[in-house]
């Protein structure tokens, strides 16, 4: 549980900064956001015993994995979006962005919000012309907190190696491991995704107190991103000849 605390505490802090991102130009945003990563990295690398894998597998989920510009959830006017209640006290978002260079039939970010522990967590959406059905059983999570999955689809739906490698990927892992994912099936028939995701990355070996060090981690990654936000043109205050800052208008 304690290591659950630490995720949904990284989870909390990456929307914070992700809902100031909105207002930062594409760029600015996607800089700051880089930034965080490899803060975050750092802190973890520094006051963690763990080999790289481990590192990657806890931050890979949570994280945004930017292989192009991915719009946030239901901001892309050009997105098919689908949202409701579904089993539990959870509400979904389902998200199909722009294509990719190396993803041409675009990402896909399912974003959950986990109010109690739910039993099971059903979404559906309409992938590239494909209806798309999965489910997590057992998401054994009690607080709240906002999740984002981020399934990359092939463009080629029936070479199921394509479909591994791609998952492989996105978990950072040098090999598919099939017990961890059911095998994909982008034809309309009801699949398993994601079987408990969440509890696969977390590690064993975390330490509660890397929490203070992340939390140290998201304060200087926001600090960043207010420091990137555009500073507003000073105006001139009216009736007094001046700029309101010291210096009189010439």
């Amino acid at each position: 549980m304690r290591n659950l605390e630490i995720l949904l505490t990284y989870a909390a802090a990456i929307s914070t900064v992700r809902a100031i991102a909105d207002s930062v130009l594409e760029d600015t945003a996607f800089e700051a956001e880089e930034y965080m990563r490899s803060l975050i990295k750092d802190h973890l690398r520094h006051h963690m015993i763990q080999s790289e894998s481990n590192l990657n597998n806890f931050s890979c989920i949570i994280l945004r994995e930017y292989t192009g510009r991915v719009a946030p959830v239901g901001r892309d006017l050009n997105a098919s979006v689908t949202e409701g209640i579904v089993k539990g006290p959870i509400t979904f978002k389902a998200v199909k962005c722009r294509s990719t260079r190396e993803h041409p039939a675009g990402h896909v970010s399912f974003s959950c919000l986990i109010e109690t522990e739910p039993i099971e967590v059903e979404y559906s959406a309409t992938v590239s012309g494909y209806d798309f059905l999965g489910r997590v059983s057992k998401v054994p999570l009690k607080a709240k907190s906002d999740f984002v999955f981020h399934v990359r689809i092939c463009q080629d739906a029936s070479a199921q190696q394509n479909v591994e490698e791609i998952i492989s990927m996105m978990l950072n892992k040098p090999k598919f491991e099939r017990n961890t994912f059911k095998a994909l099936d982008l034809q309309g028939k009801q699949q398993s995704l994601l079987q408990d995701c969440l509890t696969y990355n977390i590690q064993k070996g975390l330490d509660f107190s890397i929490k203070r060090y992340l939390t140290d981690a998201f304060q200087s990654a926001l600090d960043a991103m207010k420091r990137a936000l555009p500073t507003p043109t000073p105006k001139f205050a009216e009736g007094t000849g001046n700029r309101g800052d010291g210096f009189e208008k010439e």
